[in-house]
């Protein structure tokens, strides 16, 4: 079925390949093998674009991926930073920030990794907007199951290691393409979108308790959010026969408990909800 642009929303062939439209902010998602390698340059805002890399060390040093994006932009590709840290920790962000704001020629900037790069980019590409009077366009390629291509807010994390987070509006063209991958990543990707806080247009909710508590333990004690997650899926643990280090062993004092749950669950009415969490938390030391 053709959206009148000649956009297939999904295969006939196979639902592990088509195009997600889930929210007004997200222009397109495609997903599927090669899908970047198909779409990537189509949507580019014009003839002349170009395009800043934001992602992390690890996918640049550790694989091809981003010597391969910079060959496939060609002379598209304006430049490439690789400091976003886990996180997204400020002094990687502020950097970026730099680099992009002193290049007027880049309207581009291509996110690529897990939540931390995605979310330096919102970032980026929302201070722009204050410096020129427009965003960037913003192209996500995501490498985790994180969905924050998915959302229309960012954030980073202090200094001192807490979160700040903004809802952004006017990414008018905020699109998210999937490497290649196998059937079951695929699968888990798109449980991954139907499960974040930000379902669709057609469905509400908040964030879900799994997600805050990620927030509420990662960038304050250092915890990577795929931990965090995993940690608070006990039961999906279990069925992977994982093992996974306690807050003890991760250096988190009992004494940090109420803090986290606060962090978690910011409504002070929501008293049995606080004590579930509560007793979540103290399971995990």
């Amino acid at each position: 079925m053709s959206d009148g642009n000649g956009l297939v929303p999904c295969s006939d062939a196979s639902p592990l390949f088509g195009l997600w439209m889930p929210h007004a902010h997200l222009n397109r998602l495609f997903y599927g093998p090669s899908c970047a390698e198909q779409h990537l340059l189509s949507e580019l805002p014009c003839p002349g674009s170009r395009v800043f890399i934001v992602t992390g060390r690890s996918l640049a040093t550790k694989t091809p991926l981003i010597r391969q994006l910079e060959a496939l932009l060609g002379e598209h590709h304006a430049g490439t930073f690789t400091g976003i840290k886990q996180h997204g920790e400020a002094a990687g962000v502020d950097q970026a920030f730099a680099t992009v704001a002193a290049n007027p020629s880049i309207d581009t900037i291509l996110s690529v990794g897990g939540g931390s790069p995605i979310d330096a980019a919102k970032v980026v590409s929302f201070r722009i907007s204050e410096q020129r009077g427009s965003f960037l366009t913003h192209v996500a390629i995501p490498t985790t199951l994180s969905a924050a291509e998915c959302t229309p807010g960012g954030g980073f994390t202090r200094h001192d290691g807490t979160k700040v987070g903004f809802m952004g509006t006017g990414y008018g063209a905020m699109h998210a393409d999937r490497g290649k991958m196998d059937d079951a990543l695929t699968m888990l990707m798109l449980a991954s979108f139907a499960s974040s806080g930000f379902r669709g247009a057609n469905l509400g909710g908040g964030m879900g308790l799994s997600h805050s508590l990620g927030h509420a333990l990662g960038s304050p004690y250092g915890i990577p959010h795929s931990v965090n997650f995993a940690a608070s899926l006990e039961e999906l643990v279990l069925r992977l026969g994982l093992k996974q280090p306690s807050l003890s062993d991760r250096g988190v004092g009992r004494d940090q408990i109420p803090i986290i749950v606060e962090r978690a669950v910011k409504d002070q009415e929501e008293k049995e909800l606080r004590a579930a969490v509560r007793r979540l938390v103290e399971a995990l030391f």
